[in-house]
């Protein structure tokens, strides 16, 4: 339903889930930029980095750049937030809108009763182009635009659990599941609307009763504030994945030196077009399908009970298309954009960027090398998790006894 939005409890750990490029980025950016003024205003962030990608990879058991997140990340986050006895509490990364029903439930457990989630959500005709050129700039080979749509829209969002597209597509699922194990109450989807760029801060500054722009927008160039690339810069680093792989060069060396440089050059200056599209557009048979699964989204989402800012009717709204026939694959960059590109590869390779880091490990410990053959076993990564969430259980048993004894040794 539509309606008001009062602020959460005091003491609430607000998780903000969005999906991909719904708005996220910008929100973690003034919140670690701000940490300092949240705090004066009864506001946590916890942690130091931009946001908590490396905690929640960690928590949920998944990669991170190849490897797996060391647990104890979530742990030092999981500290620095029961030790806050007085304020709100802000947890944000997109990752965390993939989880099933046994993670949410793992996430809430983790968090507590005080759990409230805040879930941001845009068209899926938005969230194509933007997911695919995510891939290419995260390094990963793909396939060209519109072979990946192909794909990707084959089925309704939902039905493939196993790959990431879906999972982070799932819009009504993700709503529907958290608001089964949490309640209506403690559930609020936003919907981003680029026509409005101030909703989802001015959402979250409502929940977390927040001065009025303090989550806005910014100072950030270009890399900073994860501007999309154009047509031709995609397929420039798409080609360039596709290179570097047929080469033989480690991904870890690769996509954590030279892409990591490369992509942020690039983005620092806004692209130069000429004539040609500046923004990834769906095709016709794309834009029509994508607001076809979008309506079945938003109808399950007002059969919800949780409260919703925003139009769900743009969740399937028109959009612009390319002309008729298949999506043209750039073959041409302007030659400015291709010279950042080798600059960045020269300052990687003399040094002046940062070293790469290395390709291998160092010696795993007995025990790291014991997770390593479980998870090789059929069914291993559930094993693992299953033992994660037991070891997760012993650590809030700890706290929980730690925090007792401490109210029984002083007032309240």
């Amino acid at each position: 339903m539509l309606g008001p939005m009062a602020p959460t409890p005091p003491r609430t750990r607000l998780l903000h889930i969005g999906a991909m490029k719904s708005g996220t980025t910008a929100v973690q950016r003034a919140a670690s930029q701000r940490r300092t003024k949240l705090l004066e205003s009864g506001v946590r962030y916890p942690g130091k980095g931009l946001n908590h990608f490396t905690p929640v990879a960690a928590f949920m058991g998944v990669r991170r750049e190849g490897e797996y997140p060391d647990l104890a990340t979530w742990h030092q986050l999981m500290d620095e937030v029961e030790g806050d006895e007085t304020n709100r509490i802000l947890i944000s990364h997109e990752w965390a809108c993939e989880a099933d029903d046994a993670m949410a439930q793992r996430f809430i457990d983790a968090l507590g009763q005080r759990t409230h989630v805040a879930i941001t959500l845009r068209p899926l005709s938005g969230m194509l182009g933007s997911y695919w050129q995510e891939i290419v700039k995260n390094g990963r080979v793909t396939p060209p635009f519109e072979t990946w749509l192909r794909d990707a829209l084959a089925a309704p969002p939902g039905l493939r659990r196993d790959e990431q597209w879906d999972r982070q597509s799932d819009q009504a699922g993700m709503v529907e599941r958290w608001e089964r194990l949490l309640g209506p109450d403690r559930v609020t989807v936003i919907i981003a609307d680029k026509t409005d760029p101030t909703r989802v801060p001015a959402s979250l500054e409502r929940l977390l009763d927040l001065p009025s722009g303090m989550l806005a927008h910014a100072d950030a160039d270009g890399g900073a504030a994860n501007r999309s690339l154009s047509p031709a810069e995609a397929e420039f680093f798409r080609r360039q994945n596709e290179a570097f792989r047929r080469n033989g060069v480690p991904f870890r060396e690769y996509a954590l030196a030279y892409r990591r440089q490369a992509v942020a050059r690039m983005l620092r200056t806004e692209p130069e077009v000429r004539g040609e599209q500046r923004r990834i557009l769906l095709p016709q048979w794309a834009a029509e399908r994508a607001a076809t699964y979008g309506r079945e989204i938003a109808d399950r989402i007002a059969d919800s009970r949780v409260n919703v800012i925003g139009d769900l009717a743009s969740l399937h709204a028109p959009v612009g298309t390319t002309e008729p026939g298949e999506v043209p694959v750039p073959d041409s960059m302007p030659i400015d954009t291709a010279v950042e590109a080798v600059v960045a590869s020269v300052m990687v390779g003399n040094g002046r960027a940062g070293r790469p880091q290395p390709a291998t490990r160092p010696r795993p410990t007995p025990a790291e090398s014991a997770k390593e053959r479980v998870r090789e076993l059929p069914g291993g990564p559930t094993i693992l998790r299953g033992a994660r969430a037991v070891l997760d259980q012993g650590h809030a048993a700890t706290r929980r006894l730690h925090t007792l004894r401490a109210t029984t040794r002083r007032p309240r």
